[in-house]
């Protein structure tokens, strides 16, 4: 009879104390198991969490771009495009160009493949007196429709004055007791009152405007314009410097100047709100990477506390097995059985306790962190979660702990005198 045959015999027959063993080992390992499959599904769930709030962060700041490029709009153009040779001191004296360049300027720009600017607006402005109503000084701007860029989609922040219409600014309509519809003359034309302009605070509200090709000849300014207006774009590392050299890399003999008001208001707000959503991720990061050190604390309390748990119930059971069985182990050993062979059925059987207990402790413990949180059942999370690393430490190390608690109660008994044995029975 070999000695595995005896060790499944020896199973057989004390299989109540095998079992006991067994589920000793299957506890330690499940719970084991199970704590390092919910700090893994913690690191899943953290990542999924992260990135979820990262997707809804990217997803708020386009909209936020988007509020924030209607806003930007609706406060109007922050970029003025001026001819090179005119004196920033006598535009800020005067309220508008005195010098002007080619319309064309304007074609060339929009048609450029530029990004960092949009709605173009050229147009031409220039102080006078309107003599059909008592020499009022007022300010006349001729624009058209806003150029066609690369965005040509996009909705016009000031829509083109139609022909043959006058828009008026609000000491204009007010002073003169105009209203929209009448009929009035500038420079010997005839036009006709379209909106009335609520007042601004600004030179806006002296101000009448009229479409362009109609100014410039008014002006004797045909094919010329004092300024384009612009939008500067709302993307990152557009600063007005790397839009100045864009501009004038295609038209060199212009200059660029920032109404610093708006776009520094826009440019705050917009930092304001990317600041937001990156401290709000960074708090969730912290708070994932805090709950996960306090498990990693119980686990590192509980690791030692199950190990010895298990090794000391394993090797009571072997100690009272061993104390049940001297007779018989004395009986074998004066039949012939060697006490390295005695030693052999108590280490194989504590082996094959503590493998099957790995393995089904495994099973056990590994469903339990898959199932105890609301996930659906998903084989690929499964997969996910599962580490070899864990499931051959759990059968190999069951084994070598259930040998290491059985091996004293085994050399007790394997070396004793069998006739001391017979002498005390």
């Amino acid at each position: 009879m070999t000695l595995l045959t005896l060790t499944f015999k020896e199973i057989a027959y004390r299989r109540t104390g095998f079992i006991l063993g067994m589920i000793s080992v299957i506890i330690a390992v499940a719970v084991l198991v199970a704590e390092f499959t919910l700090l893994s599904l913690h690191d899943f769930r953290s990542e999924q969490i992260l990135k979820t709030k990262e997707q809804n962060i990217k997803e708020e700041m386009r909209s936020l771009e988007e509020d924030y490029r209607k806003i930007t709009k609706d406060m109007g153009f922050n970029l003025l495009i001026l001819p090179g040779g005119q004196n920033l001191g006598d535009l800020y004296g005067e309220g508008y160009a005195v010098q002007t360049m080619p319309e064309e300027y304007a074609e060339k720009l929009a048609h450029s493949g530029i990004a960092s600017i949009k709605h173009l607006l050229p147009c031409l402005e220039q102080k006078l007196r309107w003599k059909e109503q008592g020499n009022r000084v007022i300010i006349l701007n001729g624009i058209r429709g806003e150029m066609p860029s690369s965005e040509s989609r996009l909705e016009p922040i000031l829509a083109p004055v139609p022909p043959g219409k006058m828009i008026t600014g609000y000491e204009i309509w007010k002073g003169l007791n105009l209203k929209s519809g009448d009929k009035v003359r500038l420079s010997g034309e005839e036009f006709a009152i379209g909106d009335c302009l609520p007042q601004r605070g600004n030179q806006d509200d002296i101000t009448v405007w009229v479409d362009l090709s109609r100014a410039q000849k008014m002006l004797g300014q045909e094919g010329r314009i004092s300024a384009i207006l612009a939008l500067k774009c709302l993307c990152e590392g557009m600063n007005i410097e790397n839009i100045r050299k864009e501009i004038t890399a295609i038209l060199p003999e212009t200059q660029v100047v920032e109404f610093t008001i708006p776009s520094l208001a826009r440019d705050r707000a917009r930092g304001r709100a990317r600041t937001a959503a990156e401290d709000s991720l960074s708090v969730e990061k912290e708070h994932q990477i805090k709950m996960k050190r306090e498990r990693e604390k119980f686990f590192a309390w509980l690791l030692p506390i199950v190990i010895v748990g298990g090794a000391v119930w394993t090797g009571l059971l072997f100690f009272a097995n061993a104390k049940e069985r001297k007779m018989e182990i004395a009986i074998l050993s004066a039949l012939g059985l060697q006490s390295k062979h005695i030693l052999r059925i108590f280490l194989l059987k504590a082996m094959f306790m503590g493998f099957l207990g790995g393995l089904i402790g495994y099973l056990v413990g590994f469903s339990f962190g898959v199932f105890s949180v609301h996930l659906p059942l998903d084989l690929n999370i499964a997969a996910l979660l599962y580490s070899p690393r864990v499931f051959w430490g759990s059968l190999v190390a069951a084994p070598l702990l259930c040998m290491t608690a059985s091996l004293i109660p085994a050399l007790l008994d394997a070396w004793q005198n069998p006739a001391e044995i017979f002498t005390r029975e």
